[in-house]
This record gives C-alpha cells, sequence and structure tokens, in this order.
C-alpha cells in the first residue's frame, strides 16, 4: 500500500512537471487535484519522501500559475510532515521557507509573517543536524532579519546554520572561516559577548594567519564591550605580535593590513585608558605603524589618519614630551581639515586636546583660537557645548581678557542650567 502511494505520487509529481513544461495547464491542475486528494492519514504515516515529492509538485502547479492549488498542496504536504514519525523538524524548514516565500510574492504579508514565527520557533527548539537545503534556507533568512535590523530573529536561524558549518567535513575551510567571521560581527552587534569570544576560539586556529588577526580583533572588542580589560588586552596582544610578525616579513594581504593598523590603534589605546605608563613607548611605536600602513594603503589625508596621529599625540603628551605633543596635535588638525569623512567630536576632541595643552604650557592666548573652533564643532547638547564654553572662558581669563571670559562662563552658566532642565 505504502509502495503504491509512492509510486502514484511519484508519477504524478514527473507527469505535472512534462505536463508544465509543455503549457499544458488543464493537465496539471488535474494532477494537483489527484494529489490533494490522497489520504491526510496515508501520507502522516508513510515515507517522509514521498511527501516530499508531493511538495515539489506544488513547485511544479505554482510555476504552471495556479496559485490556489499549489498553496493547498503546501499546506497538505506541511501538515503530513508535521505529524509524520518518521519526519523530523529539519524536514519542514525549506517547506515553511517556500510557502513564507508564496505568500510574501503575492503580497500576504501578515500570512508570511506568522509563517515566519512558527518556523522561529521550531528552529529555536531544534537540536539536529540540518541538511545543506536547510542550512542554506536559514541562512538566508538569517540575513533578511540582519538586514532588516532584527538581530534576535537573526540569531535564532543562524544559531544551527554554525552547527552545522562546525560539523561538516566536506565543507571547505575558507568557506567555514568566512561564515565563522560573519556570525561573529552578529553576534558582536547584537551584545552576545561571551558568544563572540566562544566563537572566534573555536575557529581561530583554523583561521589564515591574516584572517586571525580580524577574529582577535573582534574577540577583544567583544571583551571590551564586556568590560573584561584582561581579556581585551590578551586579544589585541596575540592579534599584535602576529600582526607585527606577518608586517615584517611582508606576509600581509590589503586587508591584514587594515586589521593590524586597527588591532595596533586598539592595543595603543588600551594602554592609555589602562595608565599602563610602563606601556606607552610601546603604544607610540604602534601608532607609528598604524600611520605608516595608513600612509602606505592610500588612506593618507583620512579622517582614520588624523585620529591615529591625534592619538599619538595624546600618549606621546602624557609621556612628557610636550613639544612633539603639540606638533603631533597640530599635524592632526590640519590632516582633519582637510579630510573629507571628518566627524566633528572627534575633530572637536583633539582641538580641545590642544588648547588645553597650551593652556599647561603658559600660552593662553595660543589656547583661543583652538577652543573657538572646539566649540563651533560641538553638537548641540547643553552639556558638551557647556563644557566647549567653559575651556574658551579659561583660555581668556588667562590670556587676560576678562570681558571675553566673564561673557564665555555666563554663557557656560546658562548652558549647565539648560542641561539640569
Amino acid at each position: 500500500m505504502a509502495d503504491d502511494l509512492a509510486a502514484r505520487v511519484s508519477e504524478l509529481l514527473g507527469y505535472a512537471v512534462e505536463r508544465g513544461h509543455a503549457g499544458d495547464t488543464a493537465e496539471v491542475q488535474r494532477a494537483a487535484d489527484i494529489l490533494l486528494s490522497i489520504d491526510a492519514e496515508a501520507l502522516a504515516l508513510g515515507d517522509p519522501a514521498i511527501t516530499r515529492n508531493l511538495l515539489d509538485a506544488a513547485t511544479a502547479v505554482l510555476n504552471a500559475g495556479d496559485f490556489q492549488r499549489g498553496e493547498a498542496l503546501m499546506h497538505k504536504g506541511i501538515t503530513a510532515l508535521s505529524s509524520n514519525p518518521g519526519a523530523s523538524k529539519v524536514d519542514l524548514i525549506v517547506p515553511f521557507h517556500n510557502l513564507i516565500a508564496l505568500y510574501d510574492q503575492v503580497q500576504a504579508h501578515e500570512r508570511a509573517s506568522a509563517l515566519a514565527g512558527t518556523l522561529g520557533a521550531i528552529v529555536e527548539e531544534l537540536d539536529e543536524p540540518l541538511t545543506a537545503k536547510a542550512a542554506t534556507v536559514l541562512m538566508r533568512m538569517g540575513k533578511m532579519y540582519e538586514d532588516s535590523g532584527r538581530l534576535a530573529p537573526a540569531l535564532v536561524m543562524y544559531r544551527p546554520v554554525h552547527v552545522f558549518m562546525m560539523a561538516d567535513p566536506n565543507l571547505a575551510s575558507d568557506t567555514v572561516v568566512v561564515w565563522a567571521g560573519k556570525y561573529m560581527q552578529t553576534l558582536l552587534a547584537a551584545g552576545r559577548f561571551d558568544e563572540v569570544r566562544s566563537v572566534g576560539y573555536q575557529v581561530l586556529e583554523s583561521a589564515p594567519d591574516n584572517t586571525r588577526i580580524e577574529f582577535l580583533a573582534i574577540i577583544a572588542e567583544a571583551a571590551n564591550r564586556a568590560g573584561d580589560a584582561v581579556a581585551n588586552e590578551e586579544a589585541l596582544d596575540r592579534a599584535v605580535v602576529l600582526a607585527e610578525r606577518l608586517e615584517d616579513s611582508a606576509a600581509l594581504t590589503s586587508r591584514g593590513q587594515i586589521a593590524a593598523g586597527a588591532v595596533y590603534h586598539n592595543l595603543a589605546v588600551h594602554y592609555l585608558g589602562q595608565h599602563r605608563r610602563d606601556n606607552y613607548p610601546r603604544g607610540q611605536a604602534l601608532l607609528r605603524r598604524e600611520i605608516a600602513i595608513l600612509l602606505a594603503t592610500g588612506r593618507g589625508g583620512s579622517a582614520e589618519h588624523a585620529g591615529a596621529v591625534g592619538q599619538l599625540a595624546v600618549l606621546t603628551e602624557v609621556s612628557g614630551d610636550l613639544e612633539n605633543a603639540e606638533r603631533l596635535y597640530i599635524e592632526s588638525i590640519d590632516t582633519y581639515d582637510g579630510a573629507a569623512d571628518t566627524p566633528a567630536a572627534e575633530f572637536a576632541d583633539y582641538l580641545t586636546d590642544l588648547g588645553m595643552l597650551r593652556l599647561r604650557r603658559g600660552r593662553a592666548a595660543e589656547a583661543v583660537a583652538p577652543f573657538q573652533r572646539a566649540l563651533q564643532l560641538r553638537d548641540a547638547s547643553a552639556d558638551r557645548q557647556a563644557d566647549a564654553t567653559s575651556n574658551l572662558a579659561t583660555a581668556f581669563f588667562d590670556a587676560g581678557d576678562l570681558s571675553a571670559a566673564s561673557s564665555q562662563y555666563n554663557r557656560a552658566i546658562d548652558l549647565r542650567f539648560a542641561a539640569v532642565g
């Protein structure tokens, strides 16, 4: 009986496909009606492959332009698989996706959304291996969610894909590495910092050297955002040691150079933030390496270049070399001035640093200009405006211009009250 059912469905599938290619819609519809009349219980108790053939026939019916019969066949197949003891949850993934795609195609978005929610619940409880087709479907759906900013459902779809990627020995290693990087970035964006580090260390040793720098940078960023300064430094230090070795042996790829510059910068900033004075000289050397990479890769004159020089100025200042620090601040500011991608807040920070340095060096009159420029660049928030105005007032006062200082102090006070109100 089961063999008869399997043969009948297979025959009707072949017939529907053949008649569809011939443009014989009436015969395709006749095959669909026969398939729809099959006993639901027989399908649910039979080999799941029979139902998969019925679902393939639904595709042929839809291709022939019959939405109503095609939709009905898809529902019949999904219902049969859902109650079939020989089928798994994985068997439902592709048919669910196909029906969702169908509803989206005919603008039945509410139905598509409801069905996607049901599929999400199935996937969330999934504890069995995916097929390659199911993995492709879930990856596609995860990207759709991610592109729309819905990271939680995207990660529901991505979790079993990651398990599949890590377990399949037939996948090319570069495919797995690309996937891992993508998955880590999505986890990072979603604030799943522990999972970023878990995934990163899972794939780290199998990644090429240049890619390992990127992975360690992502791991470090996850640790940093989680407030784990020790783990952040450990990952950055590993990345920097590897990047220096590859750079010194001319083995950095163009992408590796970008990653190397980033980890050089981040470790130097980490030293500064942790007040690691013994490491300031190393931090300065790393920033010089970053700047050299930026110049060598055509990114000289960018805001990124300006920021690296500005950060070097900060480390140089706290190391006590005020003359060179001022020179570097001026170089950074000049670079920001000429860059097309300058962020106003970042530029204002380094202008403020230059003004503060000149105040400390007893040259208040020369601090006025950078403070004025910083005030012009500050955003509309009363707190930031008040800070910038207060700095400017201090410069005027120390320079002996009491009238201008009084005016700016009064303005700063008004802004403070506005911030409180």
